[in-house]
């Protein structure tokens, strides 16, 4: 691939040599937390009669599927009467024991298999279902006793009345035809066999009863024995712990005496400080040699700050310490020949003096815990064994209490049933409903009006959610918290021809540039840069125009064209020049390069012959240098940049300039708004603020310059607003922004 030949008059321009950014990077801006309803009316705001039709066309549908899906259900009942009185030709007639319980278990019967089968096989249901449809007789089967009665309900569901009533006759009539009468035979069966398991059963009873007092009778009872085996497992709980902690104590002894004797055998290798602060610990005659031996260091390190190293204070001070070093030196050997040991406190903030008759105590303590253990141990084993026992055998006990309890009760069951016979009774094998029991219609079409209303309009919202481009100027307000929206710009034709539209985009510029003016009175702001996110939003037209609106304010404004690919401000101003700004940037001089041009007080600085490969000479440190000169002359200086992800120019101006102006157009995706606002933290630009291009005219009823414009729109209908002059060379090169704003610009002769 060929390289592109550097002209001759770039060619001699040293390399400017980089430097850091000189502002620190904060953190990116962040969207400040939106509320729901705020999010939705940017999501449908413009498409509100779309999300209404659809939402009614959703509405209707569901309304209509509510009321026409569902199905009405009749409900027939029976009821059987189950008498609760006993009749005995000897007594009076009595209340049935257990009655609840047999009444139960009557219900459950009726609700069981046996039935259903042959409710299911009865004629009068085969013939319903032959001509009503099919379902099964136990579809919606619902059994229940009724309170403070003898009477059971059956009660059937369905979405025929013909069907539900044939269905419960048919449930009523099986149910009397299985168990209307007592089965005697099977009774007495029962009762003989429940009467030989009650036997068996007591026969177990007894003999666990029996286990249970031999294993206990060494210790009188069973309570007892417990008792004693607990006890004796606490001891045996303090017996482990203390075990454990004289055997924890007595291998720190052996470990520390280990140390010491690998630190008496690698004496030169080792740090002795450690040492001299363990004894230092329980010695203070240590401690007060180790304290004098750090004041003399700081003493020595002061008199060398002050006198130096050769000064004879320094050397007294350093004979003093070496003595001071002997002297700890025998100390210390003197504690080591003593035979006492250090072994770190339990607590572990200091240590404890041992010696060897209390190591060889330690031990003996130690091996008196393991034998008291084992024994403990044993006993504890055995007694838990015979105890395991007595717990089985109690358990069985229990369950064999709790079988013929249950024995019991079956037994009663049975000899109250078989005297009462012909306690069942039909009073209605159910009745033909008239009207529906449950109707769910109204209910579910109010469901689907309001689901069906929502359905289509949350669809909506997703597919819009989707899209995350710019529309309204107020959007980029509220998803860039901390950044300002310094003003709009309207969307205007490239041939601007209407006087109003025209007053009214340089009403917006004008605004713009107020508001720039207040900020710079503030934090001294004099340098600008003008960027995007993106090529193609409208940077050049608004650097231009601003410009333009900076100069007739009557502020000396000068122009730079830094956007080294585009040079839109060049071409734009017809300031074709085989020397602009990277000759100004090399030569550290702005004037010579600088032209003036036909607008009082702009001057501009062209981008000259740079070509996109020399903008890799351009640095925050040669562009500061540049704008420090620019101060010194001119009140007010822009900088048109290349878009801020998409050029190499852009980070080192942007990161020289005061503040920066982010231009974005309507259409623009957020995702690259937030990465622009990124990079320019990261780099350490400081954001003026944002300024939203081709707004539409919704943009400027919620702005806050509407009052004001309404009468600036008076005023251009009077002849006092936007002129077009007839002097500009090109008017339409300058494009229609800055052609609004120049349209009243007194002009000056340009030379050069």
């Amino acid at each position: 691939m060929s390289q592109e030949i550097i002209p001759s008059r770039l060619s001699h321009l040293p390399a400017v040599p980089e430097d850091p950014f000189a502002h620190q990077a904060t953190s990116a801006p962040q969207a400040p937390a939106v509320s729901p309803v705020k999010k939705l009316h940017r999501l449908l705001r413009g498409r509100y009669w779309l999300a209404l039709t659809l939402g009614a066309i959703g509405a209707a549908a569901g309304l209509v599927a509510g009321w026409m899906l569902p199905k009405p259900y009749y409900q027939s009942a029976g009821l059987i009467e189950i008498n609760p009185f006993i009749t005995d030709i000897w007594k009076d007639a009595s209340v049935m024991p257990l009655y609840n319980a047999f009444v139960t278990n009557q219900v459950a019967r009726i609700q069981g298999p046996r039935v259903i089968e042959s409710a299911q096989n009865s004629p009068t249901w085969k013939n319903s279902t032959r001509t009503r449809g099919v379902m099964a007789v136990s579809d919606n089967l619902e059994v229940k006793t009724i309170p403070q009665t003898s009477f059971v309900r059956v009660t059937v569901l369905a979405t025929d009345p013909t069907l539900a009533q044939a269905a419960v006759r048919s449930v009523v009539g099986a149910y009397v035809e299985l168990y209307g009468n007592s089965d005697e035979e099977e009774s007495r069966r029962a009762l003989s066999s429940l009467e030989r398991k009650k036997s068996d059963l007591t026969q177990a009873l007894n003999n666990r009863r029996a286990e249970i007092a031999n294993a206990a009778q060494e210790y009188g009872a069973p309570e007892t024995m417990g008792k004693y085996h607990d006890q004796l497992l606490e001891e045996q709980v303090k017996t482990q712990n203390l075990l454990r902690q004289k055997t924890i104590e007595l291998a720190g002894i052996k470990s520390a005496l280990a140390a010491r004797e690998a630190a008496v055998n690698e004496a030169e290798a080792g740090d002795p400080n450690t040492e001299y602060e363990q004894i230092a610990s329980v010695d203070p005659v240590v401690r007060g040699l180790l304290d004098q031996r750090a004041g003399i260091g700081l003493t020595i390190q002061r008199l060398m700050g002050s006198l130096g190293e050769a000064h004879r204070s320094v050397e007294a001070a350093r004979r003093e310490l070496k003595l001071l070093d002997q002297q700890l030196i025998e100390r210390v050997e003197k504690f080591r020949k003593s035979g006492v040991i250090l072994v770190p406190s339990s607590d572990g903030l200091g240590f404890i003096q041992v010696t060897a008759s209390t190591i060889e105590a330690l031990g003996e303590r130690v091996k008196a815990l393991q034998k008291d253990l084992t024994d403990q141990q044993s006993q504890a084993n055995s007694i838990g064994r015979t105890r395991q026992q007595i717990q089985i055998a109690s358990n069985d006990i229990e369950r064999i209490q709790g079988e013929l309890g249950a024995i019991n009760r079956r037994l009663e069951e049975l000899q109250y049933r078989n005297a009462s016979s012909g306690r069942i009774t039909v009073a209605s094998d159910g009745d033909l409903p008239t009207a529906p029991y449950v109707d769910r219609r109204k209910a579910l079409a109010g469901i689907g009006f309001l689901g069906g209303g929502l359905f289509p309009v949350a669809i909506l919202c997703g597919i819009l959610g989707m899209d995350r481009r710019y529309r309204y100027s107020d959007d980029a307000g509220s998803d860039m918290s901390g950044v300002p929206l310094l003003g709009i710009l309207p969307n205007l034709p490239d041939l601007l021809t209407d006087p109003e539209q025209a007053a009214v985009a340089a009403h917006c510029v004008h605004q713009v540039r107020t508001m720039l003016q207040i900020s710079a009175d503030a934090t001294d702001r004099r340098v600008y840069a003008v960027t995007s996110p993106s090529p193609g939003e409208g940077k050049t037209s608004l650097s231009l125009a601003l410009a333009l609106s900076f100069a007739a304010s009557g502020s000396r404004t000068l122009l730079i064209d830094a956007d080294i690919v585009g040079a839109g401000l060049t071409s734009r101003m017809n300031m074709t020049s085989p020397e602009g700004v990277m000759e100004a940037i090399a030569s550290r001089q702005l004037l010579p390069f600088v032209r003036s041009s036909e607008i009082a007080n702009l001057a501009i600085l062209p981008v000259g012959s740079a070509q996109a490969h020399h903008s890799s000479m351009i640095s925050p440190a040669a562009i500061r240098k540049l704008m420090q000169e620019a101060r010194s002359h001119f009140d007010v200086v822009l900088i048109d940049t290349g878009p801020a992800l998409a050029s190499i120019e852009a980070s080192p101006v942007c990161a020289a300039a005061d503040a920066v102006v982010l231009c974005v157009s309507r259409g623009q995706h957020r995702p690259i708004v937030e990465k622009s606002l990124q990079r320019l933290v990261a780099i350490g630009a400081r954001l003026a603020g944002v300024v939203f291009n081709k707004a539409q005219s919704q943009d400027f009823e919620s702005s806050v310059s509407r009052m004001s414009m309404r009468t600036l729109s008076r005023s251009s209908g009077n002849g006092h607003g936007y002129r077009e002059s007839a002097r500009t060379e090109n008017p339409n090169r300058l494009g229609p922004v800055a052609k609004a704003v120049s349209g009243d610009l007194p002009r000056t002769g340009r030379d050069g």
